[in-house]
């Protein structure tokens, strides 16, 4: 749209004459909004799916180093580590035999219990093979199984232990 630009009046009735466009009008805007909401509107619903299973992802990687962390200081120490899931509180809990006697207590300088909604409400154990995990000193697990753990959306992430200490996670997104 062209706007007019005042300008000094020579005559009474002279003519404005057409000054550059520098702005948009009132529709212009109003139009940039209605799509721009619109867009956002679609893209609300997918970024919330996206970020429910980020949070899955990262609960399983964490759990995942967590098996890593105690094999590794079970091998280091020489003692028995566990590490147990609760699915009704939805946390896990790691411990090792600080005298080597059988009496367990918290590992220093790691997080002695890990709550799964730190990861988000929906993040939660949906079903575990064994519990509690021994890893004794040289690495080995026994029992060793599986933890998986669902989201809100139906997503499953499944955390498979190996007899050989090895963790290793698997998706299904949804």
């Amino acid at each position: 749209m062209r706007r007019l630009c005042s300008t000094r009046l020579t005559r009474v009735n002279a003519r404005r004459q057409p000054c550059p466009d520098e702005g948009f009008t009132i529709i212009e805007l109003l139009i940039t909004l209605v799509l721009l909401g619109t867009v956002l509107s679609m893209a609300v619903p997918a970024i919330s799916g996206w970020m429910d299973n980020l949070n899955l992802k990262s609960a399983a990687r964490t759990l995942q180093s967590d098996v890593a962390f105690l094999r590794e200081s079970a091998m280091s120490s020489g003692r028995t580590h566990t590490i147990a899931y609760d699915m009704g509180a939805n946390t896990s809990t790691m411990k090792w035999d600080s005298d080597g006697a059988g009496t367990y207590a918290n590992l220093p300088n790691y997080p002695a219990s890990r709550s799964l909604a730190e990861f988000g409400n929906g993040v939660r154990i949906h079903s575990l093979s064994q519990s509690p995990i021994k890893i004794i000193s040289s690495g080995a697990i026994n029992p060793f199984g599986k933890v998986v753990l669902t989201n809100n959306r139906g997503s499953m992430a499944v955390i498979g232990i190996q007899i050989t200490g090895r963790a290793s996670v698997s998706y299904t997104m949804q």
